[in-house]
């Protein structure tokens, strides 16, 4: 029940009066349905004392229409309610996303954030869809039982002797839904594996162990999981659908066979119709109550994902400072200061697990800087400081000499990233200069296998370093006053490090970008203005 509750509740707080609305429809419905279902005993009755039924048929013929009119408005309704509100819900956490902090976002996953934005969006569609069907047959069960009171309240009590024996019988089994979310959790983890089994393809195919690790200890192991939670989840239901058959079963010859030669004889034929056409929502509401739980896990993963990447009132006021410069004036590009500035990691409890700084530091317009360091020395974490995806958490980061708000600080850069995503679209690129692209493409050795067309990129299969090329491509149609690099030669081969040293960066210089990028060349460190080394978080002078 609270299940139902939870995301009935969800529903009209989110769907406003379209969602009340269809529920409010979806009731009435329901409501005409019993209605008609105790006409037809009422009529099956009185024609058997009278054959004359003119009357009856006509007020049936009115009452259908009715409930047909009624019916195509709730089901429209209910289903443009349902698919809003979990896309909705999706739409809702994405906006919250565009304003998260990185730090946050990677504190959630990304696993965690693509299950939940497809599968458990999808979910709750359908959660929301049976809600409502609930509803509906809701409806039609408390007309029907309110009949039977007025009608024959002697079976109406056998009703509810059977549906009390139904619950006991029910209480006494595990819950379908417990089976059923759990199914849904190893179908998940089954899930998070699949990038293992088709990104890592390759790697599975050369070493023969990797392939029957992953088979042997994970995959096999969730696949199983998933099939003995579902199968058990399918068991419990039947059993339950049994146990309820019979319980109407009993109440129905018992209503039959029992009632008249107890001498309650008055509205049976109508209560023994009324029941046979009850069985009918009270069964699809014990069907759809695992799905209704497993929507209601859902909706509390949602819940925790959407308040897990809003970042709090009193953070947002925070990043904003008083001087707020416009994207334009940030391109107008002409130093960087970092002022005793310190970032650090924790782990799960609360220990600080990594850090960089106190950092001191300068960029000045038109340098080429290098930044080198062993793995693990920081320089990642330096570079998404410096860029701003990475807030400070002790001093200061000046732009011309001021602090400015972080996303217009953030739209002076254009970065690659050793593990940033490749876009197949230019986003955010107005004015695209087909001509710069096409120089590109052919600088890139990229010519005759990407295209640009409609600010869409369309390509044949690329090798890594490739992809790489393309990424720095696709930012540098950006055109921004800052580029930093993170690693970006490490998987270029030999001809592509001495044009991207020695040709590139000069060239880029030469058009008013400055650059900052970390590497490890130290053939080509003659090719910039600074070298600078960090480690262990710190910038060594």
């Amino acid at each position: 029940m609270s299940d139902l509750l939870g995301v009935n509740t969800a529903l009209w707080r989110r769907g406003g009066v379209r969602a009340v609305a269809a529920s409010g429809l979806s009731l009435v419905a329901g409501g005409l349905h019993g209605g008609l279902i105790v006409y037809l005993g009422i009529a099956a009755e009185r024609l058997h004392q009278t054959p004359a039924g003119l009357a009856l048929a006509l007020g049936f013929a009115a009452l259908l229409c009715v409930y047909l009119a009624v019916l195509g408005f709730a089901l429209r309704l209910s289903f443009h309610s349902a698919e809003a509100f979990g896309y909705g819900f999706a739409l809702e956490i994405a906006q919250q996303l565009r304003r998260a902090e990185l730090v946050v976002v990677q504190r959630v996953g990304e696993d965690r954030l693509k299950a939940s934005l497809t599968q458990d969006v999808a979910t709750l569609a359908t959660g929301a869809s049976q809600a409502l069907g609930m509803t509906m047959a809701a409806g039609e069960t408390a007309v029907c039982a309110a009949a039977l009171m007025r009608i024959a309240p002697e079976i109406a009590l056998f009703g509810l002797l059977a549906l009390g024996a139904g619950w006991l019988l029910r209480r006494q089994s595990q819950s379908s839904a417990v089976f059923s979310a759990q199914a849904q959790a190893d179908e998940q983890r089954f899930a998070a594996l699949m990038p293992d089994l088709i990104d890592g393809f390759r790697d599975l195919t050369q070493d023969r162990r990797k392939a029957d690790a992953l088979f042997d200890r994970f995959l096999g192991p969730a696949a199983e999981d998933s099939f003995v939670s579902r199968s058990a989840g399918i068991a419990e239901t039947l059993a339950e659908r049994r146990a309820g058959s019979l319980c109407w079963a009993v109440l129905l010859v018992a209503a039959t066979f029992v009632a008249p030669r107890l001498g309650i004889e008055a509205g049976t034929v109508t209560a023994v119709f009324v029941l046979c056409m009850l069985q009918r929502p009270l069964t699809a509401v014990m069907a759809s109550w695992p799905d209704l739980a497993v929507a209601g896990a859902a909706l509390g993963r949602l819940e925790e994902l959407r308040l897990a990447v809003t970042p709090p009132e009193a953070a947002t006021a925070a990043a904003r400072p008083e001087g707020v410069a416009t994207p334009a004036a940030v391109r107008r590009f002409a130093s960087i200061t970092m002022e005793a500035v310190t970032f650090g990691f924790s782990d799960a409890g609360g220990e600080r697990a990594f850090s960089v700084g106190p950092i001191d530091f300068a960029l000045q317009s038109g340098e080429i800087v290098f930044l080198t360091g062993g793995n693990g020395s920081g320089k990642s974490t330096f570079l998404k400081l410096l860029t701003g995806l990475y807030p400070a958490q002790s001093g200061a980061i000046l732009l011309n000499g001021r602090m400015v708000e972080r996303s217009a600080y953030r739209s002076a850069f254009a970065a690659v990233f050793s593990d940033g995503h490749l876009f197949d679209r230019l986003y955010g690129i107005a004015g695209y200069d087909a001509a710069r692209g096409a120089e590109l493409l052919d600088q890139f050795g990229l010519s005759g296998k990407v295209s640009i067309k409609d600010g869409r990129l369309s390509s044949a299969r690329l090798s890594l370093a490739q992809r790489k090329r393309l990424a720095l491509l696709m930012v540098l149609l950006e055109d921004r006053p800052v580029l930093v690099l993170d690693e970006w030669a490490a998987e270029q081969d030999p001809a592509f490090r001495e044009l991207f040293f020695t040709t590139l960066l000069p060239d880029l210089r030469a058009r008013g970008t400055t650059i900052i990028a970390a590497t490890q060349d130290d053939h080509y460190f003659h090719c910039c203005d600074r070298l600078l080394t960090i480690q262990d978080g710190r910038i060594l002078q």
